[in-house]
């Protein structure tokens, strides 16, 4: 298969920063949410960019854990 391209349900992404965060404290980085769901990173910034213009998460910049589930904590 030429050129493939990796998919990854948004709500994935969602549930697994929600869990990371109940499970450690604090958000994942982009690379820890990639390893946990077997993707790449530029897959995870995708969806996490969607979850931003849906108003489900926010995003603080320069800061590796700097995700925030809307309504919830950092």
């Amino acid at each position: 298969m030429e050129g493939a391209i990796e998919k990854i349900d948004k709500s994935s992404v969602l549930d697994a920063i929600q869990e990371f965060v109940e499970r450690f404290g604090y958000a994942p980085t982009v690379r820890e949410l990639a390893g946990g769901l077997g993707c790449g990173h530029s897959t995870v910034q995708k969806a996490l960019f969607d979850l931003v213009d849906e108003g489900k998460i926010k995003r603080v910049p320069g800061v590796a854990r700097g995700i925030v589930v809307a309504g919830g904590v950092r």
